[in-house]
């Protein structure tokens, strides 16, 4: 507290950073967060997220809400994507969305294209030529409780309340609205239901891959 009031210096040690737990949701608000932040305490993002699905690699104490996940890492991003082979031009102040770039479309419309857990890697590696562990993972995952986590519905950035092990994989999906629009990335239980088969596997936005290069 300043101006008449008190003031106390602080420091913050790098070593208390909590790894493996905060994660924007898309380039998209990693690189508006500042500009969002500037005039505090206002936030002026022009976001407001309205659903979130979290998927996390299954520790194998739980049998309930389990699903067969791809997580990409590019889906939804307008630019900055990994390698930049399903680009297209989105303008410079383009949202996150499934229609970015078309990266998902080629997945879900590609020549045999397929959502079978048994198939799925060898047509992603195969016919759309991506490498797993880079561009994308496929995990056994569950869903998680929206106890399990929270999220800033103005930032676009996610904090989960356990840290994760190296070897898990993080994929979500999606609503929000920006500027009167609603923008969706990754496929929410919306677009797969219910009654989807088992073994067939969902497409996510990847967040943390196995790979410590990615993400």
């Amino acid at each position: 507290i300043q101006n008449g009031g008190q003031s106390r210096p602080f420091e913050i040690k790098a070593s208390q950073y909590e790894r493996e737990r905060h994660y924007f949701l898309s380039q998209f608000f990693r690189e508006r967060y500042d500009a969002a932040l500037r005039n505090l305490p206002t936030v002026q993002s022009g976001v407001e997220i309205r659903r979130l699905e979290v998927y996390v690699t299954n520790d194998n104490r739980t049998s309930e809400n389990l699903r067969n996940v791809v997580a990409l890492q590019d889906v939804g991003e307008p630019r900055r994507l990994y390698r930049g082979r399903f680009q297209k031009d989105a303008g410079p102040n383009a949202a996150a969305q499934n229609s970015a770039n078309t990266l998902l479309s080629q997945v879900l419309t590609g020549p045999g294209a397929t959502r079978a857990d048994l198939q799925i890697d060898s047509y992603l590696e195969n016919s759309l030529g991506l490498q797993k562990t880079i561009d994308y993972e496929h995990i056994r995952a569950r869903k998680l409780n929206p106890t399990e986590y929270t999220f800033n519905a103005q930032l676009g950035y996610l904090s989960l309340n356990t840290q994760l092990l190296p070897e898990q994989v993080l994929g979500v999906s999606y609503e929000y609205l920006y500027n009167g629009k609603v923008y969706k990335v990754g496929e929410t239980v919306d677009d797969y239901g219910p009654t989807a088969g088992q073994n067939d596997v969902i497409f996510l936005k990847l967040l943390k891959a196995t790979n410590p290069a990615v993400g």
